[in-house]
């Protein structure tokens, strides 16, 4: 999966634009390291969203794909019990 956005050149300075609608969506700005922090937030925004936690099945807000535990069942985790999650 691609982000969804991404830094161009842009005039004499850089910006993030939409991959999908090539539009621009921060402002022009002269520091390519700038563009690319602005890039980098909206990306992880971007992935976040309501996921069931494996382990108990609640809904949580997820920072995306690899966050499928809730910090409940997270605190709770063995990292070492590869039986964790299994029902008996």
């Amino acid at each position: 999966m691609s982000d969804p956005f991404e830094v161009k050149k842009s005039g004499y300075g850089w910006a993030v634009f939409d991959r999908r609608t090539r539009n621009k969506v921060s402002p022009q700005v002269s520091s390519l390291r700038a563009a690319e922090d602005f890039c980098r937030d909206l990306n992880r925004e971007a992935r976040r969203r309501l996921r069931p936690c494996l382990c108990c099945g609640s809904p949580f807000l997820s920072e995306g794909p690899h966050n499928r535990m809730c910090d409940r069942c997270r605190r709770g985790a063995d990292p070492f019990d590869r039986r964790q999650g299994l029902s008996a």
